[in-house]
């Protein structure tokens, strides 16, 4: 009983960690001291529907890290929009969605109330027609995100340029089986603080890639694999090196980059050579994979971010699966 009344406030349970993921018994909330949950991770089974979840989502508005796996978020929107321009204000910094069903509206009504979010992962989520949704309404701030990963999410090219410009500082962008051919000519902007891209599977071609880095000129690590940039259309021009006269047509000069991985790109000898000349002299580029030796390929790039350290043992398996080859 003593450890029991040590371990609860005003007769709730202090529990930092939430997780619906391992399975039963799972944690009633009205036994709960809300305000001390720090992180929060829901799956299909314990809560009953969306209203239930985006109550857990409300209460526990002080955890600092929020994911979803399979469990049904469509209409999160419309629980987290109170009218009259108020709505709950959370103090997520980490936000990872896998097959929620929930859709580009639930997505940015959800930024809306997480102006502290930095990491925002979306697996499997259907965001397609969030250009327009940007119109309707003023779009949320996103002044601290600094890391975006979507994977497979149905994005137009439109669509994924529109969600690169909203913060004003972002690090890292993972994009992986989206097709975005032709994102480099939609950005209006320079991307100047990015620093990580990976564009896997994302049908992309020559064009399309050297239109993408001319717009990220701060970038050291880069991910172009499984995309055809080997196409006929590739273009061996190059600048002088001074960074004039680049067009489409050339590959810009990436001072900064350390690592370029651009293995299944359909690039030849003379190809991978003329994209080699553009990086500086000690990057380490992959262009080739050897099943059969290992040891002998270039280093390749190393895997994608792990958004949630610890907090993902229960659903690790999301940023694994989706860098496999």
């Amino acid at each position: 009983r003593e450890a029991l009344a040590w371990a609860s406030i005003g007769g709730r349970r202090f529990c930092a960690r939430v997780d619906d993921c391992r399975g039963p018994p799972f944690a009633p909330l009205e036994r709960l001291a809300a305000g001390q949950v720090d992180s929060l991770h829901l799956s299909r089974d314990g809560r009953a529907d969306v209203e239930e979840r985006a109550r857990m989502l409300t209460l526990c508005s002080r955890a600092e890290t929020f994911s979803c796996a399979y469990g049904n978020l469509a209409g999160l929107s419309r629980k987290l929009d109170w009218g009259g321009a108020l709505s709950p204000v959370f103090h997520l910094r980490r936000v990872r969605l896998r097959q929620t069903a929930a859709t580009a509206e639930d997505v940015l009504q959800l930024l809306r109330c997480s102006p502290s979010l930095e990491t925002l992962a979306l697996i499997g989520e259907n965001l397609s027609g969030v250009e327009c949704l940007l119109w309707e309404r003023p779009p949320p701030e996103c002044a601290v995100l600094r890391t975006l990963e979507l994977t497979d999410c149905a994005l137009s090219t439109k669509d994924a340029a529109s969600l690169l410009e909203l913060p004003p500082k972002l690090g890292a962008v993972h994009l992986q089986a989206t097709e975005v051919g032709g994102l480099g000519g939609r950005l209006s902007r320079d991307l100047v603080s990015l620093v990580d891209l990976r564009a896997v599977d994302c049908g992309l071609t020559g064009p399309d890639a050297r239109a993408l880095l001319a717009r990220c000129p701060a970038l050291e690590e880069l991910s172009l694999c499984g995309n055809a940039l080997g196409a006929s259309e590739f273009g061996s021009a190059v600048d002088t090196g001074d960074g004039e006269g680049c067009g489409v047509s050339a590959w810009p000069l990436m001072r900064r980059v350390r690592r370029a991985d651009f293995r299944f790109c359909s690039l030849g000898e003379d190809e991978a050579e003329v994209v080699r000349s553009r990086f500086p002299t000690d990057a380490e580029l992959s262009f080739h994979t050897n099943v059969l030796a290992p040891s002998a390929v270039g280093t390749p790039v190393g895997p994608a971010h792990v958004f949630f350290g610890d907090d993902s043992a229960s659903d690790s398996s999301g940023s694994e699966e989706s860098d496999a080859e």
